[in-house]
């Protein structure tokens, strides 16, 4: 249409079939339980991204993709470059002690030279379409993310260090051009916190929310 090639936009005036509405799933405590006893129950690459997911909050496209040359074991990091990530911005995740244990033993599993963490994955993989029975379609996958989301919010964590975990769009001025802070204290105290809510959980304790506060950033 700019370079006057057609004359109209094929699209316009085309009716929605439905309106869309945005999801508000996240996953009970019982939810979660299942699904990590059912991850025990069928170990294998698609049964550890699952878990990242739900550990780290990231895309199920970004988590599959995950290449070795973008994580520091030895920094507990996961540098993901601004090409791999759905708002182009490059994003760095802190790795947790239980994130970083099962990709140091990922790390023992695939061969080297192997550049992906988990190679051949994808969310048509034989196996990742297998573990939908895990759900059974009461909640989807992406749904992790949000469940993390809203865990974090529970324990106290601000949605400005929750939106740098989840590599959220910046929409202010000072945000998008000049506060390049990369607030990796604040989001590994935040995933390390999540973490210890999901051992919680999956060992049935009492809840003992307590975060250590950062002043002014959360």
């Amino acid at each position: 249409l700019d370079r006057s090639l057609v004359d109209a936009h094929p699209a316009t005036r085309m009716i929605k079939r439905a309106k869309e509405q945005p999801r508000e799933r996240t996953l009970s405590d019982d939810e979660i339980r299942n699904l990590w006893e059912a991850l025990d129950a069928d170990p294998g690459p698609a049964s550890d991204a699952v878990r990242l997911r739900l550990m780290l909050g990231q895309r199920g496209a970004e988590i599959n993709g995950m290449r070795w040359a973008d994580v520091d074991l030895g920094s507990a990091t996961w540098m993901m470059p601004g090409e791999l990530t759905k708002n182009g911005r490059p994003h760095t995740v802190a790795l947790a002690p239980a994130a970083l244990e099962r990709l140091t033993r990922r790390r023992s599993e695939v061969p080297e030279g192997e550049p992906r963490v988990f190679p051949g994955l994808s969310m048509q993989s034989q196996n990742y379409r297998e573990l939908a029975a895990i759900h059974g379609g009461q909640y989807e996958w992406k749904d992790l993310r949000r469940t993390m989301a809203t865990g974090l919010a529970g324990l106290g964590f601000s949605e400005t260090t929750i939106g740098r975990c989840l590599n959220h769009a910046r929409h202010t001025v000072t945000a998008k051009h000049y506060n390049q802070h990369l607030y990796l204290a604040e989001t590994r105290a935040a995933l390390e916190a999540w973490e210890g809510e999901i051992d919680r959980i999956i060992n049935k304790r009492d809840a003992d929310r307590q975060v250590l506060p950062f002043p002014g950033r959360h």
